[in-house]
């Protein structure tokens, strides 16, 4: 069941077809009933035709609750579609605060990065978490002289495709982050990623 909040439009759609799989206009009814308002009953030109056999009703959610909404037709395709969705009393507010260096904003915890494989295929990722780290100086050799190491937790649905050692991270403010590591967590699907600061290569 899809979630809004108190405030958001929603867009009810529907489609009408005749026994042959035309699209076809018939007399359209859209009922609609609010958690506790009274039920409301449109029709005519109260809904929006969009084309043969196309309609759509663009609703504002007024209280919390469940709305469901029934789409009806008559005379030329008879039939009906049920709806049903649900309002919460208000967004989650948004945190938007500074990183600990002071260097860039993050949201909710989260930015967007891109990562560039080493491949050359880019991949814009909607959200990231950026954590300090060390460099373990045993295991990263010569890729300490990068610099501080940081560390990324990249959710799998948002990139499907393993980071690629040796690709790169770019922040918003264009700050680059060579990939040394890689790793996959399965039971959250998140990667695990360290980097260092770009010493300037390009590849």
């Amino acid at each position: 069941m899809m979630t809004y909040y108190v405030g958001d439009v929603v867009r009810m759609e529907t489609v009408f077809k005749n026994r042959d799989g035309s699209l076809t206009d018939p007399a359209v009814t859209l009922t609609i009933e609010p958690p506790t308002a009274a039920t409301i009953t449109l029709t005519g030109a109260s809904i929006t035709r969009v084309s043969v056999g196309v309609y759509r009703y663009d609703y504002t959610t007024t209280e919390p609750g469940a709305v469901m909404y029934t789409w009806a037709g008559a005379g030329a395709a008879f039939g009906s579609r049920l709806g049903t969705f649900r309002v919460e009393t208000a967004a989650p507010a948004r945190l938007f605060q500074w990183s600990p260096a002071g260097d860039h904003v993050v949201v909710d915890n989260l930015e967007i990065v891109t990562l560039i494989q080493r491949d050359g295929a880019t991949i814009r990722i909607p959200r990231a978490l950026r954590l300090p780290g060390t460099v373990d100086l045993a295991d990263a050799g010569s890729m300490s002289a990068y610099g501080n190491a940081t560390q990324w937790i990249i959710w799998g649905a948002d990139c499907p495709a393993a980071p690629q050692t040796n690709g790169a991270l770019i922040d918003t403010y264009g700050n680059r982050f060579r990939i040394n590591r890689v790793s996959h967590t399965v039971h959250s699907n998140c990667w695990e990623v360290e980097t260092t600061a770009d010493a300037g290569e390009t590849f």
